[in-house]
This record gives C-alpha cells, structure tokens and sequence, in this order.
C-alpha cells in the first residue's frame, strides 16, 4: 500500500489525543502499513501547528500536508461529546461534512473508537464507514480494500459496497444492515507505540495489560463492548515495559490481571516508577499497597459508585463496604498521598437516603484515610448502548441538582474535597448516547456557529432523555451484535 496515504485525527486537544493509548496505537498500523501516514487533532486556536497559516485549513503535524489530500481519513472517538467536534474537524479540513455532499471517492471518511462500537448513528451522516469494534480486526482489510479501489479507479458506491463487507464495518448508505462487533485475539493486540511527550502522561510509558472485563456491572458500557476478558501474559507486559523507567499500566480492568502483583513486584524490584488508575476495593491488599507506594504512586482512584450496599447490589457492583473500608486503611498506612472515590448519582432506584449514604460514607472513611487525602468525584448516571440499564432513565436535572446539594456537605469535612460534574454535560452526552441520525443537523449546527450543542438539541426533535425506554420495542443500535443477547439485559435489567 505504498500508494495510499491515511491521516489519524483524534476530536479534541492534542494532549487529550496523545494520551488516548488506542488512537496512539491505531497511528503506528497507518504508519507502517501506509506510504503517507500522519496525524492530527482539534487545534486550540489558528497559530496551532496543525493549521496552515495562508488558508487557516487543518493538516497533518508531521507532513504539514492538507488533511483533505490525504486518501483516508480516520477519526478515534472515544467519547460521545466529542460527535461535535467531527462535523467541525471536516469543515475546518475543507471537506464537507455531510457524506451525501461528498461525491468523489477520496477523501474516505472512516470512524471508529468506543463510541462507534457503542452507537454511531448520530454521526452517520458526516462518515463514510464505522469500525464497529478493535482496529487490529479490521485495519489489513479495509486499507487493501481502498487500495484497490484508488489503483483500479473504482466508484465511490462500489468501494462502499465493498467495505460494506468486512465484518466489523458499518457504511450508513447500506441501511441498518446487521453488523457484528469484532475483537483481537490475545496475541493480536497491537504493540504500544512510543510515549507522547505531549500528552497529559508526560515521559510515562502506557502499556496495555489487556482488555475486557468480566464484573458485569450493569451500568458499564466498557465491561460489554470489550469482551471477551483478553490478558496478554506478564511476561509481554514487563518485556513491554523493559526499557522505559516510568510505566503506566492501562486495561479495562488492571487489577484483574492474574500476574498484577508478580508485574509490580518485578517493576519495583527494576527500580521503574508506576502508574496505575484505579484498582477495585477488593483487589487493594496489605501488600499491594505497599508495592505501589514503592514504585512511586501518589494517586490511586477506588470507585465504591454509591453510598449503600443495596444500590450497588442494584447496579451489579459487587463490593462490601467492609472492603471499601480496608482499600482505604491499606492505601493511607502504605502512604499514598491522595485516594479518589468515585461516586454516580440518579442511577435506577436511587432516593436521597442513597446520596446520604455517599456523605455517610466519606465521613466515616475520613477515621481511617490517616494523613491520605479524600478526593470524591461525583457524575450524573448516564444510560448507554448494550448495557442492563440502557433502557433506564436519565435523572430529571432538578432531582440531580437537588441531590448535589446533599452532597457539598462532603466540602466540610477534614481532608477531604469534592468535584461534581457538570449537568449539562451529562444531559448532552446521555442525548448523544442513545440517540438516532436526527441529531447530525444539531450537529451540524453547532459546529458551524460555533454556539453551545445544548442550544441546538432543545431546539431540535430528541428524543427525551429523561424518559425509561420501552423494552418491548426495537432500539435504533440493535442493528450492533455487541456479542450479548438482549434477553440477558433485559433479565438483568428487570432483576
């Protein structure tokens, strides 16, 4: 394919898009598989290195060649508020955003990254084919196949249907054609690429421990659209991390890594720096607390998600409050310096008694975080595709702001501070999460005025967000085969 030429661009900052491991990893496929390959993202202002100073028009950051002359174009989103940012990426490389605007057969638009795999149709109208799961799957057989069509002069509707074809890719102008989602093998996951000093990592060297998580919390969209459960063996993971002096270790779920605590004693052992997200309460011992403190961390998040053990029975997290309590204990005696807590609120069954709880809680794990910090971060739930709870409703943002109210007692307690997430933002993305093609003209709008997306979603027809589903009639991304059976949510979701 020494012939075709690709551009990678990720729809935000560039610090947010050198630190995504995924699009990073995406970009050394194109790299080594491409006679042009580069990368780009969303510039803060127009003195950006990725926009051109005569025509103000988005290239590439090592060619500083147009991203319209590129054969492939290829957006990674991994979060739904980024939809927005796709319509204004294209406009600002000069190429019309709506697909149905765009006649020649280059440049192709492709999309993947998690929100593909979890419902792409808002932005089916700005793309020309969705990667519906992992890029290690797809990616030999969609360039060949546009290889073949710019060597053979192909037509645009011709290339569509073939692409249409590969198992794993979505092409809107096909319908709602069944499209099954695919997966790497073990052994297939790609390499890490090298470390992005520009990211928010810094000279941290991320490495993948695998993917997939086998928990089953009914909220979690991740836990589904990354199975099956895939751990690359410890001996990948510490000749991966052989080289470099500070690692960060990055799965969906880290901590159930059966060789966790031999990776890290080997890491301290060597001397490296480590750093780790988050790790479940129940997977915090003694011991491994110990080791990372060694290794150099400051910071590690636990996620107990509520206040009350009968709501995370509820949502299937299957943590005691005992356990909560211990990860705490062990983490502060073994001196790491600030503890996270994750918290959601207006999830399934919530009443205020349940925000009480989350006070509760963090005021009696104020007797146990010793000279730790407390740093509580709290969201609004959000319903997403192929989950248990994805025909629930979003929270009224009365009742949400009501409940944070409840919650800033939290800013009161020693050692302790609290971050709560925006409303508005939560509303925006539970919209964009479940909804259909009818949300690319509010887009649209929004990316060419430049104005707030909540502006144009009022104004447009949206489903609301604050209805439950009906669960006897179909869902606009059924069209997906996630790999679980509706049955099964459905089940978990009436339990």
């Amino acid at each position: 394919m020494s012939g075709l030429s690709g551009v990678l661009v990720y729809p935000n900052v560039k610090e947010v898009a050198f630190a995504s491991l995924g699009f990073l990893k995406v970009f050394e496929m194109f790299r080594r598989k491409l006679g042009l390959a580069d990368i780009s993202y969303l510039p803060q202002d127009r003195t950006d290195e990725v926009v051109s100073k005569k025509k103000g028009l988005l290239l590439g950051a090592s060619s500083r060649t147009e991203v319209s002359s590129f054969d492939v174009v290829a957006l990674s989103v991994a979060y739904e508020n980024d939809f927005v940012h796709i319509p204004e990426l294209l406009g600002m490389a000069g190429i019309p955003p709506l697909a149905s605007e765009r006649t020649d057969v280059f440049p192709l638009v492709v999309c993947g990254g998690f929100t593909m795999s979890s419902n792409p149709l808002p932005v089916a109208d700005f793309i020309d084919a969705g990667v519906i799961g992992e890029a290690e799957v797809v990616i030999d057989r969609l360039l060949g196949v546009v290889d073949n069509a710019r060597v053979y002069a192909r037509s645009k509707a011709e290339l569509l249907e073939e692409i249409g074809g590969i198992e794993g890719v979505y092409v809107p102008t096909l319908g709602g054609k069944k499209v099954r989602r695919v997966w790497a093998e073990t052994e297939s996951i790609a390499a890490e690429p090298l470390k992005q000093e520009a990211s928010h990592f810094g000279d941290m060297f991320l490495v993948e421990v695998g993917r997939g998580c086998g928990r089953g919390c009914r909220f979690c969209a991740a836990g589904n659209l990354y199975r099956p459960v895939r751990m690359r063996s410890g001996e990948i993971v510490m000749d991966r991390c052989a080289d470099h002096r500070k690692v960060g270790l990055v799965g969906t779920a880290v901590g159930d890594h059966p060789d966790i605590v031999p990776i890290v004693e080997w890491l301290e052992g060597e001397g490296r720096r480590v750093g780790i997200s988050s790790l479940r309460a129940d997977q915090v011992s003694p011991h491994v607390a110990g080791l990372l403190a060694a290794c150099g961390v400051r910071t590690i998040a636990i996620a107990p998600e509520t206040g009350s053990e009968r709501l995370r029975r509820r949502i299937g997290k299957g943590i005691t409050r005992k356990q909560i309590f211990d990860a705490v204990s062990y983490l502060s005696a073994a001196g790491i310096r600030t503890i996270k807590l994750y918290f959601m609120i207006g999830l399934p069954g919530e009443t205020d008694k349940d925000v009480e709880a989350i006070v509760s809680l963090v005021s009696e794990l104020g007797g146990v975080r010793g000279k730790s910090k407390l740093s509580v971060a709290v969201g609004p739930f959000v319903p997403k595709p192929h989950t248990a709870f994805q025909w629930a409703a979003f929270a009224e943002r009365k009742t949400l702001r009501e409940r944070y109210k409840i919650l800033r007692e939290i800013r009161r307690f020693t050692g302790c501070s609290l971050k709560l997430a925006s409303i508005d933002e939560a509303w925006t993305e539970a919209i964009l999460a479940r909804g259909d093609r009818s949300l690319s003209t509010a887009l649209l709008e929004a990316a060419v005025t430049h104005r707030p997306l909540k502006t144009f979603l009022k104004q447009g027809r949206m489903r609301d967000p604050h209805e439950e589903l009906d669960t006897r009639k179909p869902l606009p991304w059924d069209f997906i085969d996630s790999g679980v059976s509706k049955k099964r949510l459905l089940d978990e979701y009436a339990s």
